[in-house]
């Protein structure tokens, strides 16, 4: 932004240019429906929608210096619209856990309440298949709402939204083949849920390809017979975001950001004394950090080589945990996050802990409220478990509703060679495990060569 005065009297939306730089426009524009939808999904009212996505994108104004020089936007900003998300919905009073709490759950439940009580009987014979198509619609979502934040996040983007897999992956930061995988995993436990077959070589149209039926077009006559072909008929709001939607929002963001322009120039004008207001450090980044000092540290500590090789012969969890950091440090978060699962199921606080960071990391709230849930539970059991960075986890002195952990950790420890863990992270073994894919497994060389690794 200019440094310059703003014009008064100047029109706001003449130049999106005059506001903010070609690239801030193209990501708004990436993410702007993505963001509308998901969040009006949640929320239950467009308007509200509206007003929270204006507003987080005004925010990544602000900081859109800093935000394009990390290494990762969309994953920055999709973790920062989650947790916005997940802040509405507190302070409206309302769990994002719930079915209630999504707009086309509550849409359909309107629709067939009249149809399913009093009026059933009279108006099933016209209606029969409409009365079976909303009570699959919400069966559907109710099953969606169980899965993790990340496997729901997937298929709202891709099936219940008609974004494909790129735009997918784009939109919420992380490679394609993690979005193919996630939503595998996703339909799978879906099908078992819903009593549904399970087809993973069934060949799918794009989500964009996918037309919704009108009123002229034929009921579905028929139940489905496998997931696939009930998530090509979860799609919802098809059409309803124009061209016109993303215009008016960008000149209502031109109007609000030539309006802080004023703020700014008027703070410039503050004594030479005063010092600038900083904005304060986003809960992902510092979760994101912390969970690289506690890997670091894990890694690091002298009895690792020695539970790696236990974990190697016995899947002892405390080399779980070790094997998960190191996973973690190397890009590998699928193979991270299994394992801490495997070791947290066995007591380890710390792998709780390490989940717990890692959800709040992608801005999962609903998830990283269970894993504080898990650390309030392992605490009280007091169990005496291997714990290779010191540190202290407590949730007993959280008053509010939210995903609050109070921890403590050291100074961030000795450095790590992350190409070094990548390269020796490329030569394990991955068996293909038919639920869960590819889990990275260790080898016997990784224990041999733990100095080398984590001397470099």
């Amino acid at each position: 932004m200019t440094s310059q005065p703003p014009d008064p009297a100047g029109h706001t939306t003449h130049n999106l240019a005059d506001f903010m730089p070609p690239e801030f426009w193209e990501f708004q524009a990436r993410y702007d429906r993505a963001c509308l939808e998901y969040s009006r999904i949640h929320l239950g009212s467009a308007a509200a929608a509206r007003r929270l996505v204006d507003s987080t994108f005004l925010y990544l104004a602000t900081i859109w210096c800093r935000l394009e020089a990390m290494p990762n936007p969309g994953a920055h900003a999709w973790a920062l619209f989650k947790q916005r998300v997940h802040g509405e919905l507190e302070a409206q009073g309302r769990s994002p856990a719930t079915t209630e709490t999504l707009a086309f759950a509550r849409a359909l439940r309107t629709a067939s309440e009249p149809l399913l009580s009093s009026f059933r009987a009279s108006f099933h014979a016209e209606y029969g298949p409409e009365i079976a198509d909303l009570e699959e619609g919400m069966g559907l979502y109710r099953q969606m709402t169980k899965l993790s934040e990340r496997q729901f996040d997937v298929l709202i983007l891709r099936d219940a939204l008609g974004f494909d897999t790129k735009k997918t992956a784009l939109i919420m930061g992380i490679q394609e083949a993690t979005v193919r995988s996630i939503r595998r995993t996703a339909k799978h436990r879906l099908a078992a849920a819903m009593g549904l077959q399970f087809d993973d070589t069934a060949s799918l149209p794009t989500p964009t390809s996918r037309t919704t039926p009108t009123r002229s077009d034929p009921p579905m006559t028929r139940a489905p017979r496998s997931i696939d072909e009930a998530l090509r008929r979860a799609r919802v709001f098809q059409g309803e975001y124009t061209a016109a939607d993303l215009e008016t929002a960008r000149h209502n963001l031109a109007r609000h950001l030539h309006e802080l322009r004023w703020v700014q120039c008027l703070s410039t004008a503050a004594p030479s004394g005063a010092r600038a207001h900083q904005l304060p450090g986003a809960l992902h980044d510092q979760a994101a950090h912390d969970l690289r000092t506690l890997c670091r540290g894990a890694v690091h500590h002298h009895g690792a080589a020695r539970h790696i090789t236990a974990f190697d012969t016995v899947r002892d969890p405390d080399g779980a945990l070790t094997f998960a950091c190191l996973l973690y440090l190397a890009d590998q978060e699928e193979g991270a996050q299994f394992w801490w699962h495997y070791a947290a199921g066995a007591g380890s606080t710390t792998a709780a802990l390490s989940l717990y960071l890692l959800h709040l990391r992608h801005g999962d709230m609903r998830d990283a409220q269970h894993w504080a849930g898990q650390i309030h539970r392992l605490n009280h059991l007091d169990w005496p478990c291997y714990t290779p960075v010191p540190h202290h986890a407590d949730t007993s002195a959280n008053p509010s509703p939210g995903p609050s952990v109070r921890y403590t950790l050291p100074r961030s420890g000795p450095a790590i060679s992350e190409d070094a863990v990548k390269d020796a992270i490329d030569e394990l073994e991955a068996p293909h495990s038919g639920v869960l894919g590819p889990v990275p497994q260790p080898i016997p060389a990784l224990a041999d060569h733990w100095d080398e690794l984590v001397a470099t």
